[in-house]
């Protein structure tokens, strides 16, 4: 029978970190989790307790440490690369880390240190024809590689129990977007140049379940006490990577091109010969001699990230979860349901108008149907009960709801006007912050967020309508800039001249020979875009020139020029 533990984990609302709970939990081992704010979401399914708190901060978590038998330690910057702030995060929040456990609980049985295998690298002139192994002379190539090794150093010379771990390249459904796997996968499935040769460096994979079983190894494995650790997994080349990737392409071998230098690769940049040797071998050996073995084979865990990073860049291929669209029922709304239907997705419908919602595919089974009005106070919530009850997350949001009014402030309902604020930005912010994290968690998202041209300029007589989609637009721009790395697209969207029934419930007036385009040619304009990494799209003519001309010209002169076009043409 396994001993059962009490384990301490910094970084718990991470990738590893989750699935380290998650593991420990199976085990029957009581978990207290390390967490910041946005973290905390992410665990809220498991038995854990849960101490939001900061490791700049020891007084947030320090009365936590006392119950704890164990300390993984997984907190900082995982990101291969450089900066003064790797040194703050990696290591000066180690060593603070360790003068609170020594503080105030100095008995712990043992300190699990997650490092890197960038705290070794190569050094130069190293012709790599042996895998990094444990007698390895460290030469890290970057700020992230040394503040780990110094991290390492300050824990060897702390007096406290400890393992080191140094996993390899980790994979994992819901893995950085910017590690090296992620990013040669979408490089092969854009058709970069790089990825169109078979290099013969290879990468370590390890999935992250293997690694937090090592860690579970490591923290009850008597030997383990002391000694530092790869866990490198299995090794596979960049072009086979590639190969997985993006089958159809064909691909230049460089094999015979390195005969000839082959004697001179030792002394290329670290970069490059990682690319053309197995400059990143890794042997995991002393590991696997206490008892590891990782289940999940290397093909297997590179199967789970071409799947994400497929769905990320082309939108016909499978999502893993749900798709919400608002304003269903007619509109844009609707020719977005349509259109993502033909996708495949499984949709999520919302719209105030119950009969018009029960007709848009009527026979299309991956159908939620929610009738709710985005103006009451309690229309989120709402949503969220039913996706609760049926057990749906969200991988994407296309919010389209929203109206108008037309007349003067003064002279229209109070009430409505409330109301247009409230359907047109307030739903939408509310919409963003209660889906937005469980994306950010899964590092998988999109979001649509429908403006209009309107938002470009104050609009006399439609001053709400213009206010709400502003505000819309400043909102969408934030938030993508927020997200930006984290694998969740925020595009804000804003058309101008459509043929749907705007204009007649705002009390607008339709001009003679006026060109609208369809919902579904601006609905696919939008869709194209995703493919892209832009912000904000105006798909059409009007939008983009009512932008144009909102840059150029002075605020008051837009708006005087806009009251007299609304009173005389609107």
């Amino acid at each position: 029978m396994r001993e059962k533990l009490r384990v301490f984990v910094t970084g718990a609302g991470g990738f590893i970190g989750r699935r380290l709970c998650q593991t420990l939990c199976e085990g029957g081992h009581g978990v207290v989790a390390l967490v910041r704010d946005r973290g905390a979401d992410s665990l809220s399914t498991l038995p854990v307790e849960i101490i939001r708190g900061d490791l700049s901060v020891p007084s947030t978590y320090a009365d936590a440490l006392k119950s704890c038998t164990h300390v993984v330690h997984l907190a900082g910057d995982p990101k291969y690369g450089n900066g003064v702030h790797y040194d703050q995060i990696n290591l000066k929040f180690t060593q603070e880390l360790i003068d609170t456990i020594k503080e105030h609980a100095p008995d712990i049985d043992r300190f699990i240190f997650a490092s890197t295998v960038g705290a070794i690298d190569r050094v130069s002139g190293d012709s790599c024809l042996r895998p990094i192994d444990i007698d390895s002379v460290p030469a890290p190539k970057t700020d992230y590689g040394r503040s780990k090794l110094a991290a390492e150093t300050v824990l060897r010379e702390s007096g406290l129990p400890f393992s080191i771990v140094r996993p390899s390249q980790v994979v994992g459904p819901e893995m950085r977007i910017d590690s090296h796997v992620s990013a040669f996968v979408r490089a092969a499935l854009r058709g970069k140049v790089v990825a169109r040769l078979n290099w013969p460096g290879v990468l370590m994979i390890v999935h992250v379940e293997d690694l937090c079983d090592a860690i579970e190894l490591l923290m009850l494995h008597p030997d383990a006490e002391g000694k530092t650790y790869f866990a490198a997994g299995e090794a596979i080349s960049i072009g086979r990577i590639f190969e997985q990737a993006a089958p159809e392409r064909r691909r230049l071998s460089v094999a015979p091109f390195i005969r000839p230098i082959k004697s001179l690769v030792g002394w290329f940049p670290f970069v490059l010969k990682s690319l053309l040797v197995p400059a990143l071998a890794v042997d995991d050996s002393p590991l696997r001699d206490l008892g590891w073995e990782p289940k999940r084979s290397a093909i297997g865990g590179l199967d789970e990230v071409v799947r994400r990073e497929r769905s990320r860049v082309d939108l016909l291929a499978p999502v893993d979860g749900w798709t919400l669209v608002t304003g269903a029922a007619s509109g844009l709304g609707k020719a977005f349901a349509e259109i993502l239907s033909e996708f495949g997705r499984k949709l999520v419908l919302v719209d105030k108008n119950d009969q018009g919602l029960r007709g848009i595919l009527a026979t299309n089974e991956s159908v939620l149907r929610v009738p709710c009005d985005l103006s009451e106070p309690d229309a989120l919530q709402k949503i969220q009960s039913r996706l609760n009850e049926e057990n749906i997350f969200l991988s994407e949001v296309f919010s389209c709801a929203g109206f108008g009014c037309r007349g003067a402030v003064d002279r229209l309902d109070p009430a409505r006007q409330g109301d247009v604020m409230t359907v047109n930005a307030t739903s939408r912010v509310e919409t963003v912050a209660t889906f937005l994290p469980g994306m950010v968690s899964r590092r998988f998202g999109r979001i649509m967020l429908i403006s209009s041209s309107a938002a470009f300029q104050p609009l006399p007589y439609m001053a709400v309508y213009a206010a709400s989609n502003s505000a819309v637009l400043s909102f969408g721009e934030a938030v993508a800039e927020e997200v930006r790395g984290c694998g969740v697209q925020v595009l804000t969207v804003c058309p101008g001249g459509m043929q749907t029934n705007f204009q007649k419930s705002a009390g607008v007036r339709e001009l003679a020979h006026e060109k609208l385009l369809s919902p579904e040619a601006v609905a696919r304009q939008a869709l194209a875009a995703l493919a892209s990494d832009k912000a904000v799209v105006m798909p059409t003519l009007r939008s983009k020139g009512m932008a144009f001309f909102a840059r150029i010209m002075p605020r008051r002169l837009n708006a005087i020029l806009w009251k007299r076009l609304m009173a005389k043409m609107r």
